[in-house]
């Protein structure tokens, strides 16, 4: 088959690369902002704040700009740097503070002011000696998308810090260099998660003995996006398949490397529950504790699942949000409008102890487990059974264990994944158990 010979032109695009202040010139420490694989240029690990110049970006002045190109390239660059990472680099914007900065960015992104016109109106200037430029690319002419990219280098304001994930800052801050490279991502979520539980609670220094601690992780999708799937490309295309992967694909993986890194050499487990696997670690850590098995447990979950592949996945069975307004309004569970679950990455970790030793040793408490309970319905791999009678077994298996009445509790912090008919099986479970203090008792979600 001929490939036709008409290609898209590409669009104005421009890229900030964030570098913290006083860092040295010849080795910069680069912000890392999200790992993408479909940026081979760069290596297939960093997508930088930026995106499709527009029109009104060419009405700003650029002070010190060779000529009106990159001045709009500049200006497309700034905004979309504030736009996605809260950060404004622009001479003025020294003396605002974090809550007038938040107030900018919403005036921009709720479109009550244009980039041009906000900066006016806040007198606020672009410097193009703020801006180092650094390189420009053209996306191949067999893409369907083309942009033509200009990169620019540029500090990070005093003051400021980048609305960016803890667990994708620099390159090397939770792993060593050398082990990123052929670590999964949800390994590596999991891993900076850990190291900042342990490191809040105060583990490292409490002196428990290495085979008294425990550890607990939670998966789905374990390392399929970024080790069986490119691996798999890679066998059909008859390519060298990376050693690596059959320690970093299953889903224990992420468990001994949380181990590793905690010099925990106490039993480890691995808990494939779906959603509710980071709970099950949680409360299996628990059981832990109560019985004497363990001191301390390092218990959570982490997922990777983001890709076109798992999207389609997903959108395959039809369980994916349909909403069409604001993106950050599209987990919205339990509301009228609610049309599905999105899709995220991240990783949550906590240490579980007695009380006993927490208070011993001083280490901030944020909660008490009282009791724990798990049910299934038996019944199907998708659809959920919405009488609730599962979810009121699991809440009245937990009361029972916790010695509470439903009266006792004050807040329920609900799946609410935005499925409807999930939310109908929650909300019947939650009304069986609780009878009319239901109506009186908030329900929360940590989805949206």
């Amino acid at each position: 088959m001929e490939r036709s010979s008409t290609t898209t032109a590409p669009k104005d695009a421009a890229v900030v690369i964030l570098i913290r202040q006083d860092t040295d010139p010849n080795n910069p420490e680069v912000f890392w902002v999200k790992r993408s694989d479909k940026l081979a240029f760069l290596g297939g690990f960093h997508a930088f704040p930026g995106g499709q110049i527009d029109a009104d970006d060419a009405a700003v002045t650029v002070q010190n700009a060779p000529n009106p190109e990159t001045a709009a390239m500049i200006s497309g660059a700034a905004r979309e740097l504030f736009e996605e990472l809260g950060v404004l680099v622009a001479r003025g914007g020294e003396t605002l503070t974090k809550g007038q900065r938040a107030s900018l960015l919403d005036d921009l992104e709720s479109h009550r002011m244009s980039w041009s016109a906000l900066l006016d109106h806040y007198h606020l200037h672009l410097d193009a000696d703020d801006f180092t430029y650094v390189g420009r690319w053209v996306t191949p002419p067999f893409n369907a998308r083309r942009f033509d990219t200009w990169f620019f280098l540029a500090k990070c304001p005093a003051k400021q810090e980048p609305n960016v994930i803890a667990g994708e800052l620099a390159e090397g801050e939770w792993l060593p260099a050398r082990e990123v490279k052929t670590t999964a991502r949800f390994s590596q979520f999991a891993v900076a998660a850990a190291k900042m539980a342990r490191s809040d609670s105060g583990l490292d220094t409490a002196g428990v003995p290495s085979d008294r601690v425990k550890v607990a992780i939670g998966t789905s999708l374990n390392g399929h996006i970024d080790v069986a799937q490119p691996n798999y490309e890679a066998f059909l295309r008859g390519s060298q398949i990376s050693p690596w992967a059959a320690l970093e694909f299953p889903a224990h993986a992420a468990t001994a490397h949380v181990a590793i890194h905690a010099g925990a050499t106490g039993q480890t487990t691995t808990f494939a529950t779906a959603c509710a696997a980071g709970l099950d670690a949680i409360g299996w850590a628990a059981e832990q504790i109560a019985s004497g098995s363990a001191t301390v447990v390092v218990a959570g979950a982490a997922e990777a699942p983001l890709s076109e592949f798992m999207l389609r996945v997903f959108h395959s069975v039809g369980v994916l949000s349909k909403w069409q307004g604001p993106p950050e309004e599209a987990s919205r569970p339990f509301d009228m409008w609610r049309s599905g679950l999105v899709l995220a990455e991240g990783a949550a970790v906590v240490t579980v102890e007695s009380q006993e030793l927490a208070r011993t040793r001083r280490a901030p408490v944020y909660a008490k487990i009282l009791g724990a309970s798990s049910a299934n319905e038996g019944t199907h791999l998708r659809k959920v059974d919405e009488t609730g009678d599962a979810v009121a077994q699991a809440i009245e298996g937990a009361l029972r264990n916790a010695d509470l009445a439903p009266r006792d509790v004050d807040l329920i912090c609900a799946h609410g994944n935005s499925m409807q008919d999930y939310d109908a099986a929650e909300t019947a479970g939650i009304k069986r158990v609780f009878g009319s203090h239901a109506w009186n008792m908030p329900v929360s979600s940590p989805n949206p």
